[in-house]
């Protein structure tokens, strides 16, 4: 599984400046650079704020999909 250009990009730039703004598009991976991003800046709690009704599917669905190519920080996934 490899990085979509707008990923590779958002991730380069909250690496870069500690975090990120980006109107980025439906389908074009923000739950992969949110789960992705503490990586990028050294922190020990991330927390990851989505609406309510997206909590259960971004835990059961993403997380098992994405941990299984990515390494996805701990609080996330567990």
């Amino acid at each position: 599984m490899r990085l979509r250009d707008v990923q590779a990009a958002a991730l380069t730039e909250i690496g870069l400046y500690g975090g990120l703004f980006a109107p980025i598009g439906v389908g074009f991976g923000k739950t992969l650079i949110s789960l992705l991003a503490p990586h990028m800046i050294p922190c020990d709690r991330p927390l990851l704020l989505l609406p309510a009704q997206l909590r259960e599917v971004t835990v059961s669905k993403y997380c098992k999909e994405l941990s299984e190519h990515w390494h996805i920080p701990s609080p996330f996934c567990d």
